[in-house]
């Protein structure tokens, strides 16, 4: 193999290692008690409806736990069943349910920290009624420009759930945080019956006792939300932004986390013990091969034609033939304006997005065969990309020609004859869009001539036969789980040659007899070595967290630091400020090194490792790379899983996920010639979505 730079990071996962929970301490002060009901519309019902009355501080009911609702009180079950009777009637609640006190079975320590996160009520956000479910955090309120004044828009809520960890990773800890962020108005709109083809607006009002609905206009305390079905809401996983901006890093989702983690734990720690997230020494592969990519794609594209043609009508002409023009003189592509495809070379239809042709009820351009090696481009992303090209070409020419004006100073100084201008010039615009669909032209062109060209293969020096494998299925109409056709494969000889391609039935009596005997329903993908060695690889609901506390509190302090230097230096003159300059504390002082980033962010960064045991290893994929300011998204855990005594290869595979071309400029989560696989299957089957 290659050279790899390996190191030991810290990689931090959402999974709590918890001290003992002091159960008996926990009975003494409070009452925990089971509402077992009939059926679900009974359980449905009583979460509804239940009042978040003195005395009760939080429910959880679990869909996954038959019709229980469990219940964190300051009262008996007996004063419990007693407000039930007077909510609901006692002939009624006979008939709805029973209640009874907690077992110590019944009381894990998933659901006693979630009861524990609901009855934080304070500054949390509850569903319409009552604390049931899940634990909110108000993080923004985004003004809606169609809402009348002075009525505002959404607000962004940060959902933490406490739920039992993978089987695979209790070694680190029996809870698992689970945290997601979405906008209010989507958490509440089935909680509220809200009808969006009734009333355009619902009226909230929030309080310390939850929130409320139909509250008059003239209430002071509430707030407007947009009911849109299709809204995201999204704020990065860690930023720590510019000096001048706290917004960004307070907003955070690592750090509102780890903050809601530090109340519960000053609140209850004294029954759950000391506790974090758990952390583990694995082996992460620093590995940024951007560049050589980037440098084979142009090189490779440079004297080839590719043809673009516009299907989305006359109206798009124009923006087309602007986008052609951008994509040619950044590249120097040799791109072709064209009214259709042609039958061999490369293809770049223009055409609308999935929902377009759903609306209008025509056919879609995906889901027909296509013709030489041809990629879709979105008209609405060439618009964005042409906006945005606008605006970066006018700021890269404005910092050239500044360049060039000080280039032309420098050098008519007698002083600098015959020497060479100490300054680089501007780095030029580029467009990543374009690069993308270069880079998935290049991996169709290895599938076509079925040689693995674009990754080197053989220099990458992996001899004999490997073969990958993925399941195939399909989402049908009315149901959550997608149904399992059966599964794809491909074989990469030691040259790089692609042999093998092929489709099987999961029990297929004439297919590869080590993989049809594999339970393809739980299998993400699978890998054969020259061996014979398998390894499997299943997701896990397992993710990785930046320590974001931790980042913010460095940030804070260097903060500090320079408010305390600007204070003692505000009456120097410029010159005793540049003579002192590398005195100046720095507001990324201590975090921007390769180390301390693996120690807080590890686990987001890179692609990392750790060996459960010998059969049994997991692994995360992320940014490739070296962040300086941003985190977008964690991290999922996988599992790898050796078959029969069968060997962990998967070090073998890690080089395979550090490439920029399957997801343009980042690492991609499975090996790429899983990838490869996908599109053939797709080239075979237009009408399948993955």
């Amino acid at each position: 193999m290659t050279v790899r730079d390996k190191l030991v990071p810290e990689p931090i996962f959402n999974i709590l290692n918890l001290g003992q929970i002091d159960v008996d301490a926990l009975e003494k002060d409070y009452n925990w008690s089971v509402i077992k009901c009939t059926d679900w519309d009974v359980r449905n019902r009583i979460v509804r409806e239940i009042k978040p009355a003195e005395g009760i501080l939080a429910i959880k009911s679990e869909d996954n736990d038959g019709k229980n609702i469990y219940v964190m009180s300051k009262i008996t079950k007996d004063e419990l069943q007693s407000k039930l009777e007077d909510e609901f009637g006692k002939d009624k609640l006979k008939q709805m349910g029973s209640i009874y006190k907690m077992n110590n079975y019944e009381m894990v320590p998933y659901r006693i920290v979630q009861l524990l996160l609901n009855s934080m009520n304070k500054k949390s956000l509850f569903m319409e009624t009552n604390a049931e479910g899940h634990f909110f955090m108000v993080l923004d309120k985004i003004h809606t420009k169609d809402v009348p004044e002075p009525l505002y828009g959404q607000l962004l809520v940060m959902m933490i759930e406490a739920v039992a960890p993978p089987e695979c990773m209790t070694s680190f800890g029996s809870v698992m945080i689970k945290y997601s962020l979405r906008t209010l108005n989507n958490t509440l709109r089935d909680a509220v019956h809200f009808d969006p083809k009734k009333w355009k607006y619902a009226v909230y009002r929030f309080d310390e006792t939850g929130i409320h609905t139909g509250m008059p206009f003239s209430d002071g305390n509430m707030f407007i939300y947009k009911a849109v079905y299709n809204e995201k809401a999204h704020l990065d996983l860690l930023n720590w932004g510019s000096s001048k901006d706290e917004k960004k890093l307070n907003q955070s989702r690592s750090v509102k986390v780890y903050e809601i983690l530090e109340r519960l734990k000053k609140r209850y720690g004294k029954y759950l013990g000391d506790f974090s997230f758990a952390k583990c020494e694995g082996e992460s592969l620093k590995d940024d091969t951007k560049k050589i990519y980037h440098d084979r794609l142009i090189g490779h594209f440079q004297n080839r034609e590719v043809r673009i043609f516009n299907c989305t009508g006359p109206e798009n002409k124009e923006l087309v033939d602007e986008f052609v023009k951008a994509a040619e003189s950044t590249y120097q592509f040799k791109v072709k304006r064209a009214t259709g495809p042609g039958i061999a070379g490369y293809n770049v239809p223009i055409i609308f997005d999935e929902d377009y042709y759903k609306e209008k009820g025509i056919p879609d351009p995906h889901n027909k065969p296509t013709v030489g090696i041809t990629q879709f481009a979105v008209i609405d992303t060439i618009k964005e990309i042409m906006g945005d090209f606008g605006t970066n070409y006018k700021s890269y020419q404005t910092r050239l020609n500044n360049y060039e004006e000080k280039k032309k100073e420098w050098c008519s100084d007698k002083v600098n004859k015959g020497k060479k201008y100490p300054k680089s010039p501007p780095s030029p615009v580029i467009i990543p869009e374009v690069e993308a669909i270069f880079e998935q032209l290049f991996i169709k062109e290895d599938l076509e001539s079925d040689m693995v060209s674009f990754y080197h293969w053989a220099a990458e020096n992996y001899p004999g036969d490997w073969t990958f494998a993925r399941p195939i299925k399909h989402k049908e109409k009315g149901k959550k789980r997608k149904v399992l056709d059966g599964f794809a494969c491909l074989t990469i000889k030691n040259d790089g040659r692609i042999v093998d391609k092929g489709f099987f039935s999961p029990a297929d009596p004439f297919g590869p007899s080590p993989l049809t005997s594999l339970d393809w329903e739980k299998i993400s993908y699978a890998v054969i070595n020259p061996a014979g060695d398998i390894n499997l690889v299943t997701q896990t609901d397992a993710s990785t967290i930046t320590d974001g506390l931790s980042i913010k509190r460095m940030i804070e302090a260097n903060n500090n630091k320079v408010a305390e230097y600007e204070e003692k230096t505000k009456d120097w003159t410029e010159e005793q400020k540049e003579a002192d300059r590398k005195n100046r504390p720095q507001r990324a002082e201590g975090i921007a090194t390769w180390e301390t980033k693996l120690k807080y962010m590890g686990g987001c960064i890179g692609v990392g490792y750790y060996r459960l045991s010998p059969d049994r290893w997991i692994y995360y994929v992320g940014a490739q790379d070296n962040p300086n300011q941003a985190i977008t998204n964690a991290s999922t855990v996988y599992l790898i899983e050796s078959v029969n005594g069968s060997d962990i290869f998967f070090d073998d595979l890690f080089p395979m996920m550090a490439v920029p071309f399957v997801k343009h400029n980042q690492n991609t989560v499975i090996p790429f010639p899983i990838k490869y696989l996908t599109e053939w299957y797709k080239k075979e089957h237009p009408e399948w979505r993955d």
